[in-house]
């Protein structure tokens, strides 16, 4: 039977993450006047990257390193995407209830690390953090942005229902499935398959939002163009386009017959 060892696929995943990061980062650099929420998106998928790696390091670090800021850094890097893609669509809503997802995530975290000390508690806590986080994002982008964007958001708002099934199946897996308190590391295939679910999710997602950050690129280049084209057209002056080097006439307008009586 074929199978990975889960810190072989989060190393993989450290190394997905940065090449991910170096894109959205690109993007920001070269969008950031036009879009707001963007740097948001590089923040998100920095401390995405921070908490995998910590999460990697498991066993070789501290473990309120590994465990408690590791996951913090996930769950906290979720919710600043969730801010990002608010600001990028023109929405806004209270974050009260985030800072108080995240607080109390931490404090479940460190009590189920320190004083009652249970994997599978913990990874409870995960899934059903990630669940909600992208629950919202998923109703953000395919319900709560004006139908005008909706095409170019929904993609993206797939893929996080889709994490919405992978936090349910897991959640369903631990209530029924009975508990087991090993190491993380070597929690069985399950995890693996969970934790290979959520690298392709975060591959889509870039890929998704390079896409929908594009089409909103064309969208406002082909109104611009379309502005343009009616103020040439409608113009009352003559306006007259044709090449810098050999004079050649490439288009004329209306008010330029009108002047001139030629076509």
């Amino acid at each position: 039977m074929f199978e990975i060892d889960l810190r072989t696929l989060y190393t993989s995943f450290v190394v997905m993450l940065v090449v991910l990061l170096a894109v959205v980062a690109l993007i920001w650099a070269q969008t950031r006047k036009r879009f707001d929420g963007l740097f948001l998106l590089v923040v998100y998928m920095f401390v995405q990257l921070l908490g995998i790696t910590l999460i990697a390091l498991r066993g070789l670090i501290p473990d309120f390193a590994s465990i408690i800021l590791a996951n913090g850094f996930v769950v906290g890097g979720a919710m600043l995407a969730f801010v990002g893609l608010e600001k990028y669509t023109g929405l806004r809503s209270s974050y009260v209830k985030h800072y108080l997802l995240l607080t109390v995530f931490l404090l479940l975290h460190i009590v189920f690390t320190y004083f009652l000390p249970s994997q599978e508690l913990r990874n409870i806590n995960v899934a059903l953090a990630i669940l909600i986080i992208s629950f919202q994002n998923a109703y953000l982008l395919l319900s709560r942005v004006p139908k005008s964007m909706r095409k170019m958001t929904a993609p993206m708002g797939y893929v996080f229902v889709f994490l919405v099934f992978v936090g349910f199946f897991r959640l369903t897996k631990f209530f029924f499935a009975g508990f087991s308190d090993s190491e993380y590391f070597h929690s069985g295939q399950f995890e693996v398959y969970v934790a290979f679910m959520f690298q392709i999710a975060y591959f889509l997602l870039i890929f998704f939002l390079v896409m929908m950050i594009n089409r909103r690129l064309l969208d406002e280049i082909g109104a611009q163009e379309e502005k343009f084209s009616k103020a040439f057209k409608h113009s009352p002056y003559g306006i007259i386009i044709s090449s810098l080097n050999e004079g050649r006439i490439i288009e004329i307008n209306e008010g330029y017959e009108l002047m001139t009586g030629y076509k």
